[in-house]
């Protein structure tokens, strides 16, 4: 079991030691409450960016990603368009959201990235936890990160039937 282990942990430096681009499968899928009676499903489906990734050497490791406001999907074409207003994303002014990592850690069995989030023009340091899976032909990086959606102006305080937190699951899927 040992000689797998460190086979699988050589297999996946090897691969993850150069700058890898994000499949196109990656996702944030993201869940809000509305009117505290149900809750809302969506996710963010244009990801793009580079990670450089090695588990053997996370002092190099580099996250860069975009996320294409005008790709959220919420299964109402109506709710949809509304998000990309003003009030809420404004993607005329402010198309794409980013992450940038500033440091990467392993703590046990994870892995913790914090960087720097911006939504709207707004700036936050946040962190993220997540795991390191393999799946044919890549890895999946996945974990979960929640938002206060009033620190990125999303929505009015006003907006009253929209829940202030907003849970996100994060993932990545690495390829070659």
């Amino acid at each position: 079991m040992k000689t797998f282990v460190y086979l699988l942990s050589l297999t996946l430096t090897g691969f993850i030691a150069s700058a890898q681009k994000l499949g196109v499968k990656s996702v944030i899928n993201f869940e809000i409450d509305n009117f505290k009676v149900n809750t809302v499903e969506g996710s963010f489906l244009g990801i793009t960016g580079s990670v450089d990734f090695d588990p053997g050497n996370l002092d190099e490791a580099q996250f860069d990603i975009q996320i294409d406001i005008k790709s959220i999907d919420t299964d109402n074409s109506t709710r949809d368009k509304d998000l990309q207003e003003e009030e809420y994303f404004h993607s005329a002014k402010y198309p794409s959201a980013t992450f940038v990592s500033t440091s990467v850690n392993r703590v046990n069995d994870k892995f913790w990235v914090k960087g720097n989030l911006t939504i709207k023009g707004i700036t936050k340091e946040v962190g993220i936890p997540f795991t390191l899976s393999y799946l044919r032909g890549g890895y999946l990086l996945s974990g979960p990160l929640t938002l206060d959606r009033y620190d990125f102006k999303v929505g009015s305080s006003s907006s009253l039937s929209i829940g202030r937190e907003v849970k996100l699951e994060v993932k990545c899927y690495l390829v070659n």
